[in-house]
């Protein structure tokens, strides 16, 4: 099984996020932080965004916050959003070559869900696992995953931040991180690093070769 994460791996994350940070910052009448500082939350998971919000003073309830951000979020996905160059080939290439293929993202269903509409890669997924509650984490849900996971010789993760190469490394797996994504230095830890959606593919040819 090859589990993909979502923001920085797969979708372009920016071109929704961006702008709808923007706007959100605006609804509740404080400054733009910046693009770096509201890219530091793609990856992350939902408690690290509720302390962002108080360090940002945006202090309304954060049912609240949390809903209009994902309504933001939705509506620039299907206005802007779209995945990074070379993730839909390759896909189409893994799923024709029989590989089995998931989804470990810590996105809400609705942001998920308008993802892979707006870009018509969910035919390609077998699983997709996504936060169902305060304890959930990469490392539990990859092994959720595997736990399912039709038999191979090999799993690999991929994705651009510490939560997805540490998720793998937990669990025994192999890792690639993602050098085009939001992650930074933190690929370093990765097994393997991928340039572009294209090099992830041949990284994973080369692992089956060697077993």
């Amino acid at each position: 099984m090859i589990i993909f994460d979502l923001d920085g791996t797969l979708f372009n994350t920016a071109s929704a996020f961006i702008p709808a940070c923007e706007d959100f910052f605006l609804t509740y009448n404080k400054p733009y932080p910046g693009n770096r500082e509201v890219m530091k939350l793609v990856g992350e998971p939902e408690a690290y965004f509720r302390e962002w919000l108080i360090r940002h003073d945006i202090d309304q309830p954060f049912e609240q916050t949390r809903r209009r951000m994902i309504e933001l979020e939705v509506g620039y996905i299907y206005k802007n959003g779209a995945l990074f160059e070379g993730v839909k080939l390759l896909l189409e290439e893994l799923y024709r070559s029989g590989q089995e293929i998931a989804l470990c993202s810590n996105a809400v269903d609705a942001y998920q869900e308008a993802v892979f509409d707006k870009t018509e890669i969910s035919s390609f997924f077998s699983s997709v696992r996504l936060p169902r509650s305060p304890s959930d984490n990469k490392t539990s849900m990859v092994r959720e995953l595997i736990q399912q996971a039709e038999p191979a010789s090999y799993h690999i993760v991929a994705g651009d931040r510490i939560h997805d190469i540490m998720a793998a490394r937990d669990n025994g797996l192999i890792s690639i991180g993602c050098a085009y994504g939001y992650g930074f230095d933190e690929i370093k830890e990765a097994d393997y690093v991928a340039q572009s959606a294209s090099e992830i593919k041949t990284i994973i040819d080369q692992v089956f070769s060697a077993r």
